[in-house]
């Protein structure tokens, strides 16, 4: 992972080298059974590095605990302030290659891909790239979305 100095201006080359893969943005529904087990998938290798460790948007909050067994580490997950519920329906963006179960998180293949009249899916370094020219400056503080804890 690149770290960029404050003030960094970035360029259009920097975001590209940033998102090398062409993945595309999508959109599925899927049950909060599922959600939780894809949460889960991603979180079995910690506490190793891996590219599939989760992201999770300004509305989504994990508290986890890395040494318990693989597929039981989540003691919390809340998504706009609620725990998630199992038979609940959730609409979640992400991208192509995480919809279709990339990085052995397969629970992500449980959900339904869901289409928005007149939005097409964008490649992630589009995305980028237009949240960046909106703003001035961007705050890279961590924010704790995803939090390991100890009991």
């Amino acid at each position: 992972d690149t770290r960029y100095p404050s003030g960094t201006r970035l360029t259009l080359r920097d975001v590209l080298e940033e998102t090398p893969f062409p993945k595309l943005s999508c959109l599925i529904e899927l049950q909060g059974k599922h959600l939780r087990l894809a949460m889960e998938q991603q979180l079995r290798a910690c506490p190793a590095a891996t590219g599939g460790f989760p992201h999770l948007s300004q509305n989504a909050k994990i508290e986890y605990d890395a040494s318990a067994p693989p597929l039981r580490r989540i003691r919390r997950f809340v998504l706009n302030g609620r725990d998630v519920e199992d038979e609940t329906r959730y609409r979640i963006a992400v991208t192509d290659f995480v919809a279709s179960g990339g990085d052995g998180a397969s629970a992500w293949c449980f959900g339904v891909q869901q289409a928005i009249e007149g939005r097409p899916s964008k490649r992630v370094s589009i995305i980028v790239l237009n949240y960046l020219q909106e703003r001035d400056t961007v705050d890279v503080r961590i924010q704790g979305r995803v939090h390991h804890c100890v009991e």
